[in-house]
């Protein structure tokens, strides 16, 4: 940092997370009259999400997320490029090197030219990366302004702590007591938290993924008993009918009989 004369709004940290955004909370909701519950397996759907802050704090860019679709189902009626996030495409939503030259060209050097544009910071960028191998080489010689460190942890420890502790203090917002309350609050809707100006735009994407699953999981939930009412009405029926069967031939019978004799 001090031979490249690099300040803290400089100095640029990644780092990738999976999230498996299907997973509920680490709880299991029972009737009271139950006496047990039965095990069931772990929704392991994820997505993986790129956080980029500077070692200041100062500039938080907007989110990447790599999904397997390129539009899911649930945002056939969204404009993809509309969201509160950039989002990428790749098998099993995993990063790989040309997703990585992706992100570079498209998403980051874009967001931090318009940061230093509004801020008055000199376009002179240190980007500190892990030495993870979906990284590709290419990216320390991308761009004249962007110097590009990967997979030297002594050298750049104490800017990617300052980097990740920025992170870790936005996005530890969200909580799954937050999560908690969204489920307890039929009413909330993702639209709805999308327009909300006073959640930041991390908390909206999260909050955007598990509303989804939530309201489809309770939904779902709805769906089986109310098929199951209907299964028991039916079989009602049939013992209804089968009833009336048997006593129309028994009384046919006892006719018949009383009727010759």
């Amino acid at each position: 940092m001090e031979e490249g004369q690099y300040t803290n709004d400089q100095v640029f940290n990644m780092d990738e997370s999976g999230l498996f955004w299907k997973k509920l909370p680490s709880k299991t909701f029972v009737v009271k009259s139950a006496s047990k519950c039965r095990g069931r397996k772990l929704q392991k759907e994820r997505i993986t999400i790129l956080f980029t802050t500077n070692a200041s704090g100062t500039c938080k860019l907007k989110l990447l997320v790599i999904h397997t679709a390129r539009k899911p189902h649930a945002y056939k009626n969204m404009d993809m490029t509309k969201l509160n996030v950039h989002w990428l495409t790749a098998f099993k939503a995993w990063m790989f090197t040309g997703l990585s030259l992706s992100w570079f060209d498209d998403c980051f050097v874009p967001d931090v030219k318009k940061f230093c544009e509004q801020h008055n910071v000199p376009f002179n960028i240190l980007l500190l990366l892990d030495n993870a191998p979906e990284h590709s080489p290419i990216l320390l010689d991308r761009h004249p302004s962007v110097k590009v460190l990967s997979g030297i942890p002594v050298a750049v420890d104490l800017a990617r702590e300052a980097a990740q502790s920025a992170t870790a203090a936005r996005f530890s917002e969200t909580t799954n007591d937050d999560i908690m309350e969204v489920i307890r609050d039929p009413e909330v809707i993702a639209d709805d938290m999308l327009e909300n100006d006073d959640v930041i735009p991390e908390q909206k994407l999260l909050y955007h993924f598990k509303v989804l699953i939530f309201k489809d999981f309770f939904s779902s939930i709805e769906s089986f008993a109310l098929i199951i009412i209907i299964i028991i009405i039916i079989i009602i029926i049939i013992i209804i009918i089968i009833i009336i069967i048997i006593t129309v031939i028994l009384l046919s019978h006892y006719y018949i009989l009383h009727v010759f004799i």
